[in-house]
């Protein structure tokens, strides 16, 4: 299931626990994220300390510490329908 990114949608991931958006692909030139619940510093770390490494990882509270300048577009895909109703 996907939902159209917005600060609704953060807040109601960090309430649920996830701590990141994840930049994946692109379709029709918006970019599409995966979420995690990992911690940021494994996902941030170098790839000899994080096992988890990714790029380009954005934090969600770091996103709605600036909610009043977010203009973020993007799709979020969410793993499961049971988050997705849930969200």
């Amino acid at each position: 299931m996907e939902q159209s990114l917005s600060i609704d949608l953060l807040r109601r991931l960090k309430l649920n626990g996830y701590t990141a958006l994840i930049p994946k692909a692109k379709r029709n030139n918006i970019p599409v994220f995966a979420i995690s619940n990992y911690p940021i510093e494994e996902l941030k770390g170098n790839a000899q300390e994080a096992p988890l490494h990714e790029d380009n990882v954005l934090a969600i509270e770091e996103l709605l510490l600036h909610e009043d300048e977010f203009t973020l577009e993007g799709i979020v895909v969410l793993p499961d329908e049971d988050l997705s109703s849930a969200l």
